[in-house]
């Protein structure tokens, strides 16, 4: 299960998020590929945008609504890079004060996106998707280099390993 801490810079981080009972979630509320998940409580996480792009079963908690797009009438990756574009306004949106501000469903329901027409969807849509691929490679690399930075500096700082080992590890990785 989501929470308002896995939605952070457009992206998805399943680190924070907590385990569930499968059978205990409805089946409208397991995410589907492409759905754009919203935080709609609090100051300074209402309204931050991500889009679900895995594929594995997962939910939400009742601080995240689902935006899920009729492929019949809009290309939901488009429709979901269009959402990333607007969180600004979305966070705008929020209502109430003292730290619980909150997000109605029905306010991102009414949310007008500016999106290319069906031809232009098209055509923009394998451009979004090699984007995105070569996000998440540059994402998957940094964090390995900062998974090896954190195996090595210790060492390196202790005495245990020496830079010439360290070069040459570093060069076996990459």
């Amino acid at each position: 299960m989501l929470n308002q801490k896995c939605i952070r810079d457009g992206r998805v981080n399943l680190e924070p998020s907590r385990l569930t009972l499968r059978e205990k979630v409805k089946a409208p509320k397991l995410l589907q590929l492409n759905d754009v998940l919203v935080n709609s409580t609090g100051v300074g996480t209402l309204g931050r945008v991500a889009r679900w792009t895995l594929d594995l079963d997962a939910t939400v908690d009742s601080h995240i609504t689902i935006v899920r797009f009729n492929e019949s009438k809009v290309d939901p990756v488009c429709a979901g890079f269009a959402m990333l574009r607007a969180q600004p306004e979305i966070e705008a949106m929020g209502e109430g004060s003292t730290g619980q501000t909150e997000l109605r469903r029905s306010q991102v329901g009414e949310l007008e996106l500016t999106l290319p027409g069906p031809a232009g969807q098209k055509e923009l849509r394998p451009k979004l998707d090699a984007l995105e691929e070569r996000a998440d490679q540059a994402l998957r690399e940094s964090l390995a280099l900062a998974n090896l930075r954190d195996t090595l500096l210790p060492q390196l700082m202790s005495g245990k390993l020496r830079v010439r080992d360290a070069e040459k590890i570093v060069e076996d990785a990459v």
